[in-house]
């Protein structure tokens, strides 16, 4: 386990370059690393793309397209397909019924008080820190306020709307792990199928064999080492 581990990451350290990484509409990431029999899947995928939106969901529709979105994650068939000899062993995903909203959204309540994050040991202390925690973003925001009005910081020259719009980025990631009773020389992607704004993915592999990249398209859905 701890060499798997340790596989994966020098793969999104070391063969990852930082423009790869950037968030684009349209681009997603694919992470392949394999030890001995067990086979590790992950995708880092723009939530414009597969959702449509990058926020909470707003309304009954929003809310059903993310109902569906989880339950094409939760099976393998419709994100990637290693072949008829490898066994879906595990499956976690970044999205849950209420993902991307805020603890206000319907339904909140519950997952907070089944969250240990907000258990009653917590409360006091959380609810402190949110206090302090407002103060300093509020002082924070001042600061980057005066900064931006004088030239200065990573924001100068920026409107606030672009330093929002930057902020609501999201991803959706999704990690399949495969037990395989035979050495795979290749896999496919057929969620470009259902993801028609999704242009490409940029794939990076490592094997008991070795490793590399590739860049996946509807053209191309398939991976090889």
């Amino acid at each position: 386990m701890i060499k798997r581990i340790t596989m994966l990451t020098a793969l999104m350290n070391c063969c990852f370059s930082t423009t790869a990484q950037v968030h684009q509409h349209g681009q997603g990431q694919l992470f392949v690393s394999q030890e001995n029999s067990d086979w590790h899947v992950q995708f880092i995928l723009p939530a414009a793309d597969v959702l449509g939106f990058e926020h909470a969901p707003e309304n009954a529709q929003q809310e059903k397209i993310l109902h569906s979105l989880i339950q094409r994650l939760d099976k393998n068939d419709a994100v990637v397909d290693l072949g008829e000899h490898c066994t879906l062993s595990e499956v976690t995903h970044s999205l849950s019924e209420h993902s991307l909203s805020d603890d206000h959204e319907s339904g909140g309540n519950k997952d907070l008080h089944e969250d240990k994050r907000y258990n009653d040991h917590h409360a006091h202390e959380e609810h402190s820190s949110s206090e302090n925690h407002h103060a300093d973003n509020h002082d924070e925001d001042l600061l980057a306020d005066e900064e931006l009005s004088a030239g200065k910081g990573p924001s100068a020259g920026k409107k606030p709307s672009d330093r929002l719009k930057h902020a609501e980025h999201q991803d959706v990631e999704v990690e399949y792990h495969f037990a395989c009773d035979t050495s795979h020389k290749k896999l496919s992607v057929p969620l470009f199928q259902w993801l028609p704004s999704l242009g490409r993915i940029q794939a990076q592999w490592i094997t008991d064999a070795g490793q590399g990249t590739a860049v996946l398209n509807p053209e191309n859905p398939n991976l090889e080492w």
